[in-house]
């Protein structure tokens, strides 16, 4: 019994050898022996019948368990070597996250008012005609009873006249699509967008409170009214902690870039100089705004009034100027029928 063990400890040493052999890649040769060894071999040669402990060792040996033991804690070792750079990818990309910006933020919607926009342009155009034909009945009318020289001059009041009335009713409706504010974005803590109709405003604020001839952001949202009109009634507040803070704000505003797109026939010098820059706006400024903003309506009743006034002046003008035709019609035929009596 103890010859068995002995050749059951040597042939366990014998596989454990080759299986490390065979692990590190190179070719499994037969291992060498002690002289001890080799006898205990040839020894267990001439045995008939295995011990348990042989029938372990020869199992062991048929499917060695080194090599898997091995690559797990290979395995184990490359997750060692990769649980840092994971854990250094993770703190990157917080780090990148805790960097970024927050994105922006929408505080305030309200719709569009172009479609009132295009049909007070149509009806304003429309009114230029119809005061155009009423001046010209008017200069017919007076046409046999005045010099030339005074006709002419007349005629070209009258060009000048429906032209100005013209450009003016046309830059109102302009202003008061743009005063019209559609969308407020707050993009971080001092950086806030107005988006109107054509015109963009970037609004950079400053971070301690507003003094000197800077007047509060406050005090310009609320007093300027002709340049920038927030319609809270027809508008929709999106975020209502922000915007509250917002009309509440006492920073300044130390930068302003305006965004402005011409309308059909405007022209580009034409809508620098309308618009007004907020920046612009000083302390002094404020209580004149005030009593020009003092009764404003809001931009779409402003639309419809400006249209509806226009209808009116033209429809009197042409009314005055067709009676005007008419009677000086009737007057020139009475002193030609009297004429040719005579």
């Amino acid at each position: 019994m103890q010859l068995a063990s002995r050749c059951g400890s040597a042939a366990l040493r014998c596989c454990v050898e080759r299986a490390a052999v065979c692990h590190a890649g190179k070719m499994a040769l037969p291992t060498r022996t002690s002289p001890s060894a080799s006898s205990h071999l040839r020894g267990l040669s001439n045995c008939l019948v295995l011990t348990p402990s042989q029938q372990t060792a020869r199992s062991f040996c048929s499917t060695p368990e080194k090599p898997t033991e091995t690559k797990a804690e290979e395995a184990a070792a490359d997750k060692a070597e990769e649980k840092p750079t994971e854990e250094q990818s993770a703190t990157d990309e917080q780090a990148t996250d805790s960097q970024a910006p927050d994105s922006p933020t929408v505080l305030f919607t309200a719709p569009s008012i172009r479609k009132d926009f295009d049909e007070a342009v149509r009806q304003v155009n429309m009114s230029a005609a119809i005061s155009a034909l009423g001046l010209g009945s008017a200069l017919l009318g007076v046409a046999p009873f005045t010099p030339p020289n005074a006709f002419c001059f007349a005629l070209m009041l009258a060009v000048v006249q429906v032209r100005l009335a013209h450009v003016w009713q046309t830059r109102m409706l302009r202003s008061h699509v743009r005063r019209h504010v559609e969308e407020i974005i707050q993009h971080d803590e001092g950086s806030i967008e107005i988006k109107s109709g054509n015109l963009t405003r970037k609004l950079q604020l400053s971070a301690a409170t507003a003094a000197g001839e800077k007047p509060q952001l406050n005090e310009v949202l609320e007093h300027g009214g002709p340049f920038v009109f927030i319609d809270q009634k027809g508008g929709k507040i999106e975020a209502d902690s922000a915007f509250e803070a917002m009309l509440q704000s006492d920073r300044a505003i130390t930068r302003e870039d305006l965004d402005i797109k011409t309308f059909d026939g405007e022209h580009k010098q034409e809508a620098d100089k309308v618009v007004q820059p907020l920046s612009k706006i000083t302390s002094k400024d404020l209580p004149k705004i005030t009593k020009q903003a003092k009764g404003m309506a809001s931009p779409q009743v402003a639309i419809s009034q400006t249209s509806r006034s226009a209808f009116s002046v033209s429809g009197v003008i042409l009314i005055g100027g067709g009676i005007i035709g008419v009677a000086g019609s009737r007057q020139e035929d009475a002193n030609y029928q009297s004429t040719s009596s005579s």
